[in-house]
């Protein structure tokens, strides 16, 4: 029986993220578990690419770029059935389109 509960998920890539860049998050679980199934979603619902590596028993390193600013939708599984928290919004960012505009004094 798996439990999907005690497995750990952490990094950059599960937060805000820029556009156009490489970003990863770690999945830490039994090694037991198998291997995770990870799907990515873009705010217009198509898959975007992961590749997902193994860095240890039951420790994966999963990296993806998102290329479109929004919110995503990262499903993690283990034995199909999703971890805790999953799915979780990433939220990705074009730095390039903040403008910054003069802030008048007392505002």
């Amino acid at each position: 029986v798996v439990d999907a509960a005690k497995v750990n998920l952490s990094g950059e890539g599960l937060e805000k993220v820029p556009v156009g860049r490489q970003t990863s998050f770690m999945i830490a679980g039994q090694g037991d578990m198998g291997d995770p199934e990870v799907k990515i979603l873009s705010p217009l619902r198509e898959i975007v690419t992961s590749s997902i590596r193994c860095v240890g028993e039951g420790q994966y390193e999963v990296d993806y770029a998102p290329e479109v600013v929004g919110d995503h939708q990262v499903e993690v599984k283990m034995a199909g059935l999703h971890v805790q928290g999953s799915p979780f919004i990433v939220k990705a960012y074009d730095a390039s389109c903040v403008v910054v505009t003069d802030i008048q004094p007392g505002t």
